[in-house]
């Protein structure tokens, strides 16, 4: 077990010089690692001592700042439940009057008329994804997957 004023893996030190809050990564020889640090500047605003706060530079261990929240994110439920019920409703008007041109015999037909109705249901899957904050890579992998059926009918349509 470590001492809690040592870092656990020994590669680097902080530098305990009060006039840096939150300490500098630093050299051996007790030199802060950046050459325009508080040290060779003088310290504070002005080059006197205790005339300013020193303003806080973020490590290699402090967290990244965070942008500010959008608007699909602080309402996320209530924005994906609305894409899911849109998108489903589309869905059951295209299952219900059929799209346009879908009048073909055999495969092709019923490809064509029911490929908009389930390309819909995939969507309404997307979104649902999203709004109980599946992974981004699963919902990214979900989203190109309906692309790609999309892109399907659509040449399924042109034949």
């Amino acid at each position: 077990m470590s001492h809690p004023s040592t870092p656990d893996d020994g590669a680097s030190h902080v530098s305990p010089d009060p006039a840096e809050p939150g300490g500098k990564p630093a050299e051996p020889g007790g030199k802060p690692a950046e050459p325009g640090g508080a040290a060779a500047s003088g310290g504070a605003a002005g080059g006197a001592e205790g005339t300013g706060p020193t303003p806080q530079i973020a490590g290699p261990d402090s967290e990244p700042a965070k942008a500010p929240a959008t608007f699909t994110e602080r309402h996320r439920v209530p924005v994906g439940a609305v894409a899911v019920l849109l998108c489903l409703a589309v869905a059951a008007f295209f299952a219900v009057a059929g799209p346009a041109g879908a009048e073909r015999p055999g495969a092709l037909g019923t490809a064509l008329r029911w490929g908009t109705p389930a390309i819909w249901v995939l969507l309404a899957g997307v979104a649902a994804a999203w709004t109980m904050r599946v992974r981004r890579e699963v919902v990214n992998r979900m989203g190109f997957v309906v692309l790609g059926a999309y892109l399907v009918y659509l040449i399924v349509r042109a034949l």
